[in-house]
């Protein structure tokens, strides 16, 4: 029983240690950068004549 406890904590330790691992290998690896937000232009201008004045 008692051993059987400490295998699982190895394996749970070995476990954690390969997710650091694909953590640093993951950012070690180049990516495709995801492309830049994009912004809407702006509206065009409409030419309408001013009735303000």
């Amino acid at each position: 029983m008692i051993m059987a406890q400490q295998d699982d904590d190895i394996a749970d330790e070995s476990a954690a240690s390969v997710d650091v691992d694909d953590v640093l290998d993951a950012v070690d690896e180049p990516s495709i950068p995801s492309p830049p937000p994009t912004t809407q232009p702006p509206p065009p201008s409409q030419d309408l004549p001013s009735t303000s004045q």
